[in-house]
C-alpha cells in the first residue's frame, strides 16, 4: 500500500512541477501561431 501512494505522490509532484512549464510553452506556441507573420512561416 505505501508503494503506490509514494508513486502517486511522486507523479503528482512531478506534474505540479511540470505543469507551469508546459503551460508557458503552450502559451508561447499559441502566441506564435497567432502572430501575423505565422502564415508566411507555415506556408
Amino acid at each position: 500500500m505505501p508503494v503506490p501512494a509514494l508513486v502517486l505522490n511522486l507523479t503528482l509532484a512531478r506534474s505540479l512541477l511540470t505543469y507551469p512549464v508546459a503551460s508557458s510553452i503552450e502559451e508561447r506556441r499559441l502566441s506564435f501561431l497567432a502572430a501575423p507573420n505565422s502564415q508566411k512561416l507555415l506556408n
